[in-house]
């Protein structure tokens, strides 16, 4: 007899209806599903299209066989360990590890958790322990076996031949399209809208001034900088309310030993993740202040810039070879100086990459880049951050990573996408020029140039002195992490660990706690 431990947490719930367990939502054209509608329309279009819009997990139980389908980004993750003739799965890596009695540390994913802030593939910290991953179905059967059906790709099948002003226009009517299904998901409750000073989540402010949606709540968090005055600016403009959570005014002293931070802790980090916290105490200032109902959906503007194609240059424009792809993403998404550590996460990246040994799409970009990127640091890193919604019980929609923007983007082609040329213009002149929001002198826009600066600076700021360096990081620390991260320094010292050195962002320092607190170098 297989065991099932689905908890979800405190704003999505399990439902169980016949052999299946579903959690989530997901949409019939125009229409939000549910529970046992959901079940239903997922089971009936699958074959046709095996990845649907909204946010979902799927177990179905057969006779011999366990079948779990996710999502496009793997929102809900399951997890799953054969154990004594039985499968035990479950949304949570901690009680699957309970239920094994015994933590196996996962030595071989220790580089790549600190420097990037997830775990590759299909593994987790612990080596027992296995768990779905994006765009794939995960099978089990009766004797233990797993297999893996790959049912969904970002990869491109065939681009638009529009010339560039209808794919604005197709581009806009999309958004259009989102703007009726995010009414919809909203059915009247207040929308809180994480307001930066870019683009992503002022296109969202502006669709819901767009639809004349006057139950918004923005705000914006951190220390005092150039995109909480744009944000500011902008709310105005809109006419919604707006609350700026300085991060350097904020009491937070002792907040590793709280029990909603450990709560918090065990649902973000869940074995495989960063425990983020970027958000986590605006959202708990936002809450403990009664500033939103409890009742809010929060509209987080993820992933945008990526579609429009903020990674173009940076990453995809590139005439890599598909056999060098590891060596290429450990240059762009990991550093380290350790020769050992770099072998290790290419071994590893060598394992997560799914691709042909040719690039036959492209001889200038590799679009097997942005895919890996989605279902990797886009899935477990990025989207995944918004779990922090759900610990403190609001629910969240995902506008701009809704199914028909993302096959939209997926077929645009790659020169109109390279610095966000399409996206930023759609932006701009659909919506930000029509309300006013668009401040030229103000606005940080990505040039090649300024690309080109960038990377040279990424590639040789490492060389200079470890406390020069360290002091440039700290000046730019808008979130204010330096500070916030530092408890969980002390504590890792205090247990005996040396001080991390030379890392690229002070989320490194969160990995290392996590991982201490696991007591993953106890073993």
């Amino acid at each position: 007899m297989n065991k099932f431990i689905l908890n979800g947490n405190n704003a999505f719930s399990w439902i169980k209806s016949g052999n299946y367990y579903f959690i989530g939502y997901c949409f019939d054209a125009e229409e939000l599903l549910i529970g046992n509608e959901a079940i239903k329309y997922i089971l009936n279009n699958l074959d046709k299209n095996p990845i649907l819009n909204g946010i979902y997990s799927l177990i179905s139980v057969k006779e011999k066989e366990i079948e779990i389908i996710v999502d496009s980004v793997n929102y809900f993750p399951i997890f799953f360990l054969f154990n004594k003739s039985q499968w035990i799965i479950s949304d949570s890596w901690e009680i699957i590890l309970n239920e094994k009695s015994s933590f196996i540390p996962n030595k071989k994913v220790e580089a790549e958790f600190i420097n990037a802030g997830f775990v590759l593939g299909y593994d987790t910290l612990d080596c027992d322990i296995k768990k779905t991953k994006s765009g794939s179905k995960i099978i089990l059967d009766s004797d233990g076996n797993q297999s893996v059906i790959t049912n969904w790709s970002f990869l491109p099948d065939a681009f638009f031949d529009h010339p560039k002003d209808k794919l604005v226009e197709l581009t806009f009517n999309m958004f259009n399209a989102v703007q009726d299904r995010m009414i919809k998901f909203l059915d009247g409750r207040t929308a809180v809208l994480p307001l930066s000073g870019g683009f992503d989540s002022r296109l969202i402010a502006c669709m819901l001034k767009d639809c004349s949606y006057s139950k918004v709540v923005c705000f914006t968090y951190g220390k005092p900088n150039i995109e909480e005055r744009i944000s500011k600016k902008v709310a105005a403009k809109l006419g919604f309310e707006w609350h700026f959570i300085n991060y350097k005014e904020l009491e937070t002293a002792g907040y590793l030993e709280t029990k909603d931070f450990k709560e918090y802790t065990k649902l973000a980090g869940n074995g495989y993740s960063m425990p983020y916290l970027q958000e986590y105490f605006a959202v708990k200032y936002l809450k403990e202040n009664q500033i939103i109902p409890d009742d809010s959906v929060f509209l987080p503007g993820h992933s945008g810039d990526f579609l429009g194609g903020s990674y173009i240059m940076k990453t995809v424009k590139t005439d890599t070879h598909n056999k060098q792809l590891p060596k290429h993403l450990r240059k762009k998404y990991f550093w380290f100086f350790d020769k050992k550590d770099n072998k290790a996460i290419e071994n590893r990246l060598t394992e997560s990459i799914n691709c042909p040994e040719e690039n036959k799409i492209s001889t200038i970009y590799n679009p097997y880049i942005e895919d890996w990127d989605i279902k990797e640091k886009y899935a477990k890193f990025i989207l995944h951050s918004s779990i922090v919604f759900n610990h403190f019980g609001y629910k969240h929609y995902f506008p701009l990573w809704d199914t028909n923007i993302v096959e939209h983007f997926r077929k645009i082609p790659f020169e109109f996408r390279e610095n966000k040329t399409l996206y930023d213009e759609v932006l701009i002149s659909k919506y930000f020029n029509k309300f006013d929001v668009y401040y030229d002198e103000n606005e940080i826009v990505v040039s090649k140039k300024l690309l080109k600066h960038q990377k040279f600076k990424d590639s040789v700021r490492y060389y200079f002195p470890w406390s020069y360096v360290l002091k440039r990081m700290k000046k730019n620390d808008w979130m204010h992490y330096s500070e916030l991260s530092k408890p969980m320094e002390v504590q890792t010292t205090k247990t005996g660990f040396k001080k991390l050195k030379r890392y690229k962002t002070f989320n490194a320092i969160i990995c290392k706690w996590y991982l201490m607190s696991l007591g993953f170098y106890e073993n």
